[in-house]
């Protein structure tokens, strides 16, 4: 359970842990369970429909050349980046208790998005945003967040951070 778990072209279902270590997953899958307690998250290099990950203390980088059906990542104290596009109907929760969240769509890209951040920004760069709402408090502790639409918005996606900015950026926006 301690060190780098390495996973590489697979086809099917794969769950992958470690206690202290990097978690690298690439290949063709149809779904992912990935974990780390201490250590960094990465599945990149492949296609896949569904993945859960979470990392308690360290990054998880998640990438896909297929539209994504289901995505649920969550980190502690870490990072969260996710790139690729989604599918009809598709969900997606991303939640860093510590830590920024980077979303990575084409502009073409048809969801609806809830993002918020209890004390970091919140921020959109997707050229096609409509029906958007921004919310910030006056009073009390910063609390920024930030819904809107792009296309028909038949994916969901809500992501949030504690202690982050959220970030939902176009490819090659920085």
């Amino acid at each position: 359970m301690s060190g780098t778990v390495e996973v590489a072209a697979l086809r099917g279902t794969v769950t992958a842990n470690s206690i202290s270590g990097l978690v690298t997953v690439s290949g063709n899958l149809a779904s992912a369970t990935l974990a780390s307690v201490s250590g960094r998250v990465h599945y990149a290099d492949g296609e896949w429909e569904s993945v859960e990950a979470s990392a308690v203390s360290g990054p998880i980088r998640l990438s896909s050349q297929r539209p994504v059906v289901s995505l649920d990542a969550e980190a502690v104290s870490g990072s969260i980046r996710f790139t690729g596009s989604l599918a009809r109907n598709a969900q997606v929760d991303v939640e860093s208790h510590s830590g920024s969240v980077e979303l990575v769509h084409p502009s073409t890209t048809d969801a609806r998005f809830e993002l918020s951040s209890f004390s970091g920004s919140v921020t959109s760069r997707l050229r096609a945003m409509r029906n958007e709402v921004t919310s910030r408090s006056r009073m009390g502790p910063p609390n920024e967040s930030l819904a809107f639409t792009t296309g028909s918005g038949s994916a969901n996606v809500t992501a949030s951070s504690f202690s982050g900015s959220v970030w939902i950026l176009e490819p090659g926006q920085n």
